[in-house]
């Protein structure tokens, strides 16, 4: 049983403390405490390792008790702190990534640009135990990935990634897409997204479909609704309502506007934070 949770907004596109940087990344600590245990687990490393580190040091945020370090997906700005917080750290700590997550990735919107990850798995090998996510990876007994996040809902289809595979350029699905998810029991499900490119509707779903809880606590993370249709957001707060979570923090590319329209028809559910924020779950 987990008996505290909090999340610490490390790394987001705008802060809401003084004295601490943003950038346009995500990176979320998960602390926790169980009994006489207690532990932090990471997800993901913003863009760049200068942001995060400073935030780290200027919120005095000690890491000798890192559990692991979660990758959402293979995407720049969710690993571009990895390396530099591996060297910071001079331990083998877990990465729980996806094999997916590697190799280059474009985004094809105009301009058409990288957004891959830029680093190859032998530099993290040399530093950390990587720990596949194709599956669920349970760090405790109530915390774990999703693994891969089964994609029904037909409005949360991504169609502007490609990526190189085999020689050739084919669609990106993001398959990498994972999420945290911390089981509070008779309290509900703490969900921790990354981009959440499998939409939120998905990963509700799996989350739900994996413990068997039927009741989610909070959300916290990017929802990837920035320019999303007046269609998908209206299907979105629909489920939101059916599923009625206790919090929603939407983060990073979740899109302001559409922020904004979660919090006009959601009301006190949905909370605007930014970097420095400490949120307590339980």
């Amino acid at each position: 049983m987990i008996d505290k949770v909090d999340v610490t907004v490390l790394v987001n596109n705008v802060v809401s403390e003084p004295k601490l940087l943003a950038e346009h990344g995500l990176s979320l600590l998960v602390r926790f405490a169980s009994g006489d245990s207690q532990g932090k687990v990471l997800m993901d490393t913003g863009q760049t390792g200068e942001v995060l580190m400073k935030n780290l040091e200027t919120l005095g945020i000690p890491l000798n008790d890192l559990l692991a370090v979660v990758i959402s997906h293979g995407h720049y700005d969710h690993t571009g702190g990895l390396l530099r917080l591996l060297t910071f750290l001079r331990r083998p700590v877990k990465v729980i990534v996806h094999p997916d997550a590697w190799g280059l990735r474009i985004n094809t919107k105009s301009p058409a640009r990288s957004i891959g990850i830029d680093l190859k798995p032998t530099q993290i090998q040399e530093q950390a135990e990587v720990v596949s996510g194709a599956e669920p990876v349970d760090l405790t007994e109530h915390i774990f990935t999703t693994g891969f996040i089964e994609r029904k809902e037909p409005s949360e289809q991504i169609t502007s990634f490609t990526r190189e595979k085999n020689g050739l350029f084919v669609k990106d699905d993001v398959s990498d897409d994972l999420a945290l998810v911390l089981d509070l029991e008779s309290e509900g499900l703490l969900i921790v997204t990354g981009c959440c490119h499998a939409g939120i509707i998905n990963t509700l779903r799996h989350a739900i479909k994996l413990t068997g809880n039927r009741q989610i606590h909070t959300i916290i993370g990017g929802l990837h609704l920035i320019g999303a249709s007046a269609e998908r957001l209206a299907g979105t707060v629909e489920f939101l309502k059916e599923i009625h979570p206790r919090k929603i923090f939407p983060l990073h590319c979740s899109g302001l506007k559409e922020s904004c329209y979660l919090k006009e028809k959601l009301g006190d559910l949905v909370e605007l934070v930014g970097t420095g924020a400490a949120l307590k779950i339980v």
